[in-house]
């Protein structure tokens, strides 16, 4: 039997076995040649997933703690994460974290840091610097008096708000903090002249209402949720969802410049230097003017790439006034001069008034989470946040690549079934000669899913050799002499490993429940289950050394 035919009866048999449905539903549920290889990071609960195109995980990492949210592959190969701690749950705010970890590929934690207490914390997203440091978006809180003492008011609500800042830290010296920046410094109002923040918001652009989004009903008034830096100009992006803009500062400047408007490359200080989105927020335009509804995932388009130096953002389309909601990519051109410096017209607001490409289809929607991740080719990886789906789309707009988390929690989700709470906060490509891969394995393993689908990578290409068309290479799967010796099963799974191949067992109930783990190279492997329910259960065999793997349906009897 040739390779080919081999391996299409052996995804048919699983079919049958698994009682897959027609059409996946989790998965890898598309590939074509169009799709950029390389590997996929998110992720889901406490382990983070990297995955080739074909859906194998080519390493995983297992921590403490669920995301909060962001995390990022590293040129060197190690893993920079966020953390959410459980004992920060007294916060009134979304996007809760604290922390940020890092791990080596191997998997070993290689330190950790906290970064919270009862007044502030980190949440949502960092950036990792060229020097090695990492800028942290946090969260402080401001009394409802020293609100007051700046003019906010406030509808109902007597529990203060909270102010968005970044703060720069240094890893190799103890998390030393070497710069900061807060929006608190740069707020002003025109309801109270007795004030030294009064002011026209027409008249100053590069500041903040304090009065915007009134009727919130707790701390989290600007709701930032991504920074994204800028090498070349050495500025620092910045998303909010609830003020529906992106904003612009300078990161040249020290800390006591931050405070200010003087200072830095731009010569402005603190002061925000571009923002757009909502252009009603300083007093230019209408709602009709509007742009941005709850967006997610602001970034600098890289240099060399296809629209470089270009900003994309998804825009969640949250509250857009439109019969059926839906979510877009939106990727314009920033008005920079020949000085660098963002162009304004007096009396007017910062362009553009039109995107250069916007991506959107019908069923296209994530109300929070999300990103969207440009390729060198000008392909976009799209994260959908609240459904936990990726799409490659093409600047044609066509989907060439597609693939939903397979997990809820800690558990999988059947294939066959709708997906729900599978929701991922973002997801990133790295291309195939990405450094971070140089010199280590890249083997391909198992899916992340329980009862993977067939897919062209499985069943049209050999497993000896690399498809030079398309970049993608398929594992062996077969573990055709690793069996069941009883099926039905009575009080205990006995599995023939003749071979005495170094094996890892998982047992799922038939609610994909993992109810069992065990690692052997007997050559009668026993596993009891005396005291699980009867009925249905999944077996997955791994061999550890060369990753075949194979799924094994079985029944529990009395």
């Amino acid at each position: 039997m040739n390779g080919k035919i081999r391996y299409t009866f052996l995804f048919i048999l699983l079919f049958i076995l698994n009682g897959i449905s027609q059409d996946p539903t989790i998965g890898l549920i598309q590939n074509t040649p169009e799709a950029v290889n390389g590997y996929t990071l998110f992720s889901s609960n406490r382990t983070t997933y990297l995955i080739d195109n074909c859906g194998f995980i080519v390493n995983q990492w297992e921590s403490n703690f669920n995301p909060g949210l962001s995390v990022y592959l590293l040129e060197n190969g190690d893993l920079l994460r966020t953390t959410t701690h459980t004992n920060n749950e007294n916060l009134f705010v979304t996007g809760k974290g604290g922390g940020i970890e890092l791990y080596n590929w191997e998997g070993d934690s290689l330190w950790h840091f906290n970064y919270y207490d009862s007044l502030y914390h980190a949440h949502h997203d960092i950036e990792m610097l060229p020097n090695g440091n990492i800028i942290i978006l946090a969260h402080r809180e401001i009394s409802y008096n020293d609100a007051l003492n700046k003019g906010r008011i406030f509808i109902d609500s007597s529990i203060g708000i909270w102010s968005e800042y970044l703060v720069e830290v240094d890893p190799s010296n103890n998390f030393e903090i070497v710069w900061e920046w807060e929006f608190w410094d740069h707020v002003i109002q025109n309801t109270d002249p007795t004030l030294s923040n009064f002011a026209n918001p027409q008249d100053k652009p590069g500041k903040i209402d304090i009065n915007l989004n009134p009727n919130i009903q707790n701390y989290d008034w600007i709701h930032a949720n991504a920074v994204a830096y800028n090498p070349i100009l050495d500025q620092i992006a910045i998303t909010s969802r609830n003020l529906n803009e992106i904003f612009i500062i300078d990161h040249s400047t020290t800390t006591a410049e931050a405070k200010t408007d003087l200072g830095g490359n731009s010569g402005k200080g603190g002061q925000i230097l571009y923002r757009w989105g909502n252009p009603q927020n300083y007093g230019q335009g209408t709602e009709d003017d509007k742009k941005l509804w709850g967006p997610h995932d602001i970034k600098w388009i890289p240099e060399g790439y296809v629209n470089e130096h270009k900003l994309i953002v998804f825009n969640n389309g949250y509250q857009r006034p439109v019969p059926i909601a839906y979510s877009s990519v939106d990727i314009w051109t920033p008005p920079l001069d020949e000085n660098n410096e963002y162009i304004l017209e007096q009396n007017s607001a910062y362009g553009p008034t039109e995107l250069d490409w916007s991506y959107t289809d019908d069923s296209f929607y994530s109300s929070n989470r999300s990103g969207a991740n440009p390729l060198s080719n000008g392909n976009i990886l799209v994260c959908e946040g609240t459904t936990g789906r990726f799409t490659e789309i093409t600047p044609q707009k066509e989907k060439v690549w597609e693939y939903i988390n397979p997990q809820f929690g800690n558990f999988p989700i059947p294939q066959g079934e709708i997906p729900t709470g599978n929701a991922i906060f973002r997801a990133t490509r790295y291309p195939e000669n990405h450094p971070a891969f140089m010199d280590k394995d890249l083997t391909p393993g198992i899916p992340v899913e329980l009862d993977p689908y067939p897919s062209l990578c499985q069943i049209f290409q050999d497993t000896t050799s690399q498809d030079t068309t398309t970049g993608i290479f398929s594992p062996i799967l077969e573990l055709n002499d690793v069996y069941l010796i009883q099926n039905p099963i009575i009080n205990e799974i006995k599995i023939s490993n003749t071979k005495k191949r170094n094996l890892e067992i998982d047992i799922f109930d038939q609610y994909f429940r993992k109810i069992n783990f065990k690692t052997s190279n007997q050559e009668i492997i026993h596993i009891p289950i005396s005291n699980a329910e009867q009925g249905i259960f999944f077996i997955r065999l791994k061999e550890i050394n060369s990753q075949r793997f194979t799924y094994i349906k079985s029944i529990k009897v009395n």
